[in-house]
């Protein structure tokens, strides 16, 4: 993932490589970069790549979602956690089931883009059919993130669309 994000010198870029070698990584039917624009608290979908929901669009304009609409994942992105959520799961978080069911989903990963501490965004990753997220995905996509945020910081910023 390094040498792919180390080629890119555009921030859209660097999160299109960063989407679709996590999609590959973690055998996903699509992946997302959600950046967080904290003064408007809301999540702003930069790149969806892999097989897109009707409606959805590789590089969106104004598609956000507001953090208060996503209190869990909130939580987790700002204590730098990752999560994970199945429709197979009775005790997925509401939020996720939602959004998984309007996509067309069965099971999410997110995991925090996260830079000196501060959360920059997430990584979203989906899957359709097959096994849900395992445990150990966890660890190897916070990884992933951290790794999007040491070559995002470097470039310049990404204008809101």
């Amino acid at each position: 993932m390094r040498r792919a994000l180390e080629q890119e010198t555009q921030a859209l870029g660097c999160a299109d490589a960063a989407a679709r070698y996590v999609q590959s990584l973690f055998a996903g039917s699509s992946a997302t970069v959600n950046l967080m624009d904290y003064e408007l608290r809301l999540y702003h979908t930069i790149t969806n790549v892999g097989e897109l929901s009707v409606g959805e669009q590789h590089h969106p304009e104004g598609e956000y979602y507001s953090f208060d609409a996503f209190p869990a994942t909130t939580q987790q992105l700002m204590r730098g956690a990752a999560y994970r959520a199945s429709l197979f799961d009775p005790d997925c978080p509401p939020e996720n089931r939602a959004i998984l069911e309007s996509h067309g989903k069965d099971s999410c990963m997110g995991a925090p883009i996260r830079s000196n501490g501060r959360p920059l965004g997430e990584i979203w990753i989906t899957r359709v059919g097959g096994s849900p997220f395992a445990e150990n995905d966890v660890d190897l996509a916070v990884a992933c993130g951290a790794t999007l945020a040491r070559h995002l910081v470097r470039l310049p910023p990404i204008s809101a669309g």
